[in-house]
């Protein structure tokens, strides 16, 4: 019997002024699998990094308070130090380097961008810095899922795609991980819109199979017209099988 238990999913803090587009980028992280707290404007922003920890940190410097209250700046004497930070800015503005900006660790965004571009850069930014980047296909055929217990996951034997898609989803749950993402993770080099999603259904169907032949107390559940979301059954630990 194949057991998991969930991981805690990435947070991120996004700084913006106005609450619908804030709220809009908000969406479109969570429906990636982030946390996300949010601040109305830089100072608020500071406060909340002294008491939170987060892995990433997304600010638009058209903010009134942006100069004279940056949040690359302060991050400094907080406790997000080394978080990583994505600029939101106009293509107008040439690209500056700002106080504090770490080329190695942070980023450029330019507005207006598609939420597929956001993501992009988000995991970007946190493989930098060594967070929980975005996943990418191993040359293993199998290999063990961080925060499982009690099992050897070798013995599942499945392919690279369906290990990544497993791990995605076990670490969003039981957040839904849009059909765009994983198209995105695991079908990249294909331009054709239909076929990476029947690919992807597919791919879904053999995985479903997969965990109901082992009994697993993990289920993968269909959102409609949005992707696919992990049903974790929570355990006792005393259920759980000795290696």
């Amino acid at each position: 019997m194949i057991r998991f238990k969930k991981p805690v999913p990435s947070k991120l803090l996004v700084i913006h002024e106005h609450p619908a587009l804030r709220a809009r980028v908000r969406k479109h992280l969570e429906s990636s699998g982030y946390t996300v707290v949010e601040a109305g404007n830089c100072k608020e922003a500071i406060a909340i990094m002294h008491t939170h920890c987060f892995e990433g940190i997304i600010v638009d410097n058209d903010m009134e308070d942006y100069e004279s209250a940056s949040p690359l700046s302060a991050r400094s004497i907080t406790v997000n130090s080394k978080t990583p930070c994505l600029v939101l800015a106009t293509s107008r503005i040439n690209r500056k380097q700002v106080k504090d900006f770490n080329s190695a660790l942070d980023d450029y965004l330019y507005k207006p961008f598609r939420p597929c571009v956001l993501i992009k850069h988000v995991h970007g930014v946190l493989k930098a810095s060594g967070g929980r980047e975005h996943l990418r296909l191993r040359d293993s055929a199998t290999y063990a899922l961080p925060g499982a217990e009690g099992v050897n996951l070798k013995k599942l034997k499945l392919p690279p795609k369906q290990m990544i898609l497993l791990q995605i989803l076990i670490s969003n749950s039981p957040r839904v991980v849009s059909k765009a993402y994983f198209a995105d993770a695991l079908y990249s080099h294909n331009n054709q819109e239909s076929k990476t999603y029947n690919a992807l259904e597919s791919l879904v169907a053999r995985l479903r199979q997969k965990l109901r032949d082992e009994n697993s107390n993990v289920k993968i559940k269909s959102v409609r017209g949005v992707g696919y979301r992990a049903s974790i059954n929570v355990i006792a630990k005393s259920q759980i099988q000795k290696p």
